[in-house]
């Protein structure tokens, strides 16, 4: 409750200091259970979500690419629309991307999520301080704020065992993105264990264990709860299991029940 507290008080003191200095400002990079607190922040407060707006500053949250698990809260100036904020972090203002590559791919280590990550750690960096980590075993890709990525590049020199280089690219320019499958879906119901039986492919059971035993996250929080409902823009990680977007219920079929579209992560 304390660090939600403090992220409460940062949310709404940038929102205030943002709207009467007319400056842009904003978070650190925010979990999705961190991102789904501020939702509920706004909500406690009588704010709607449609409006995009804390009272009366804009905000926009993005992480560098659209799909990024890992999202920077801006609070927007007058000056600044939201399509400029994201044009202009897709060029490197504001967030910028750290390529990660071998110096010798010869003799190099395969690279995981949490080798990166690892060597980030133990140079002293908070996890809070860069975004979404993509890598592919050898080429790898960190999202990270514009005033640390000189400094990260010149202490990140080895992961595992292996030497590395690195380059400061624009987000944009970054090659890699999370892969997924479009997946029509046939569901009887938008309850939590019904979804997660069919989107993978597992018995209703089955998902009703995982739920019950603290495996399945909705927008970074632990649901426990078999007949929680989803809504649409859902973001479903299942432990052991893999994540998907649960995206809308398309149409009802003749029979009751519903159809409807997930992107799937592979």
């Amino acid at each position: 409750m304390e660090k939600e507290s403090i992220l409460r008080s940062q949310f709404f003191e940038k929102a205030n200091n943002s709207y009467y200095k007319d400056i842009l400002l904003n978070t650190n990079f925010l979990t999705l259970s961190e991102q789904d607190y501020f939702y509920k922040a706004l909500k406690e407060e009588g704010i709607s979500l449609l409006s995009e707006k804390i009272f009366n500053t804009p905000y926009l949250l993005y992480g560098g690419y659209e799909e990024a698990d890992r999202k920077v809260i801006f609070f927007l100036p007058s000056y600044i629309s939201k399509n400029k904020l994201i044009s202009n972090t897709n060029e490197g203002q504001y967030i910028k991307c750290l390529y990660i590559y071998p110096k010798n791919i010869k003799f190099s280590d395969n690279f995981t999520h949490r080798d990166i990550l690892g060597s980030l750690m133990n140079l002293g960096y908070e996890r809070d301080e860069f975004g979404d980590i993509l890598t592919d075993g050898k080429n790898s890709y960190v999202f990270i704020m514009d005033h640390l990525i000189n400094k990260i590049k010149d202490e990140l020199t080895k992961i595992k065992h292996t030497d590395v280089l690195t380059k400061i690219i624009t987000p944009k320019e970054c090659p890699l993105r999370p892969k997924f499958e479009l997946i029509n879906i046939n569901i009887s119901s938008n309850r939590l264990d019904v979804i997660v039986a069919e989107a993978f492919n597992i018995s209703r059971s089955k998902a009703q264990e995982l739920i019950v035993n603290e495996c399945v996250f909705i927008n970074g929080e632990i649901k426990t709860s078999n007949s929680f409902s989803l809504i649409n823009n859902s973001r479903v990680s299942v432990k052991g299991k893999g994540k998907f977007i649960f995206l809308e219920e398309i149409k009802e079929t003749r029979k009751g029940r519903l159809v409807a579209n997930i992107k799937k992560y592979v």
